[in-house]
């Protein structure tokens, strides 16, 4: 099956476009609270479905995917809500940058990431990874004035993508770039590793 053919995405196509160009917004508006680049955190794409899940919105609630103390425990200050914990994310230089533009969501589109195979997955987000991510990283890594820190937020995504985002780098002269992963069993961030990144 082709996964990126026109014939699949037709009854899609509404939601994804107004998804793809909102969320574009909502990361570059929070893109420019950051003055210099230091960490870059790899995740596999948006929700947003029909309440704007996403995680730069600043009404969206937060989940586990990042909560305020996961940054107020490592930092040793208190974050009293989103906003502010948006303003410490970017006040460090920490950006949140998925591999995939897609919203795929049960309920919203034809496909899942979940429903994929893995050969299907793979296709699919390695022409993500060489189109998308690719002028999303250029733009990143112009405000990064030493090589920044790549995390990934899942073990999974990692598993899958490293070596396609690897090669991504090096080709953009960044040869040596290690990846680390701050997700933990059960969901949520690893605040002990995080903190050690962190500091």
């Amino acid at each position: 099956m082709e996964i990126a053919s026109n014939e699949l995405f037709t009854r899609d196509e509404v939601y994804l476009k107004e998804a793809f160009y909102g969320i574009e917004k909502l990361w570059d508006s929070n893109f420019q609270r950051i003055t210099e680049v230091r960490f870059v955190l790899f995740s596999e794409a948006p929700l947003w479905q029909d309440k704007m899940n996403y995680f730069y919105y600043p009404t969206a609630r937060l989940t586990q995917f990042i909560y305020k103390n996961d940054f107020a425990i490592p930092l040793r200050r208190e974050i009293l809500d989103k906003e502010e914990l948006l303003n410490v994310m970017g006040d460090i230089g920490f950006v949140v940058l998925d591999c995939s533009p897609l919203a795929l969501a049960e309920g919203f589109t034809s496909i899942t990431y979940n429903s994929l195979s893995s050969k299907q997955y793979s296709m699919l987000m390695k022409r993500m990874i060489q189109t998308f991510l690719k002028l999303k990283l250029q733009t990143v890594l112009e405000k990064a004035y030493q090589p920044p820190k790549f995390l990934f937020r899942y073990k999974r995504v990692q598993e899958a993508l490293e070596l396609h985002i690897h090669q991504l780098l090096s080709s953009m002269n960044y040869q040596d770039s290690n990846f680390e992963c701050i997700g933990q069993q059960g969901g949520g961030i690893d605040r002990a590793k995080l903190t050690s990144i962190l500091n």
